[in-house]
């Protein structure tokens, strides 16, 4: 994949083989940051896909994510969108810290494939009877950001429904439900209604949790999201962080109108 200027865009599938399962991210790359309202502008003509705006000056990255017309702090599959974009331009081994989030996210390039890094994660175990959310449940985790549930099969996990059951009282923005696979090292799904997301159809950011409670200390493994959309990432732990991969699969690229407005940081 061909990197792009200042000004041009490249719409990906990302964690898939197929671009109909993908999950969709726009790349867009900037020279300079224009009002946060040009942005929003942007990105909500883009549609309901998730948007990264990057500038990369002299290995100096800056990300900033949008969904619609609202920015979020990290949108994992969008940040492998740009990690693919950016490849040909990065060394082998090369990590690129995200400056505008120090310390959450790096991008790098191990062995010709995007990689995204994240700091491993700690996660504590938590009794069980503080949750009924309608599933049986074998181990409950405070990841952090989310919660972690860990069901006894892969069944139960395709199986749950997330209506009506009260997630959205939680106290943590979502929680990630998993299961051993007889097809990867493990299967999971993601909710974060408080976010506005009823179910994610691939959730990159949630890996370190699941790495931290699936994965061995060394080798690679693989995780397969049951959203409904054939998602695989695959993973490996890297010291003190977590490197995440999956398929990019390019599907179209083009150039900004200069006439969108008076967005002088396109070029």
């Amino acid at each position: 994949m061909l990197a792009i200027q200042a000004g041009e865009f490249v719409w990906c599938g990302v964690f898939s083989t197929c671009l109909r399962h993908g999950n969709p991210a726009f790349v867009i790359r900037l020279q300079s940051w224009p009002d946060d309202s040009e942005l929003g502008f942007i990105a909500a003509f883009m549609g309901h896909v998730e948007v990264a705006f990057v500038i990369l000056e002299n290995n100096n990255l800056q990300i900033r994510w949008f969904a619609g017309a609202h920015e979020v702090p990290l949108c994992g599959h969008a940040a492998l969108a740009a990690n693919a974009v950016f490849l040909s331009q990065m060394r082998n081994g090369e990590l690129l810290p995200v400056l505008n989030i120090p310390g959450r996210l790096w991008l790098s390039r191990l062995a010709d494939e995007p990689y995204l890094l994240f700091p491993r994660l700690h996660i504590t175990e938590v009794p069980s009877s503080d949750f009924s959310i309608g599933l049986p449940k074998a181990r409950v985790f405070d990841a952090g950001r989310d919660y972690l549930v860990i069901v006894e099969d892969e069944d139960i996990l395709k199986r749950f429904d997330p209506l009506h059951v009260g997630l959205e009282f939680l106290d943590k923005i979502g929680i990630i439900v998993s299961s051993p696979s007889s097809s990867a090292t493990a299967a999971f799904r993601f909710f974060a209604p408080r976010a506005g997301i009823l179910e994610d159809r691939a959730s990159g950011s949630v890996i370190p949790a699941l790495a931290e409670f699936w994965g061995s200390e060394s080798g690679n493994y693989s995780f397969n999201q049951e959203s409904g959309h054939n998602i695989r990432i695959r993973a490996q732990k890297l010291g003190d962080r977590v490197g995440v991969t999956g398929e990019v699969l390019e599907f179209a690229r083009g150039r900004l109108d200069s006439t969108l407005g008076h967005i002088k940081a396109l070029y």
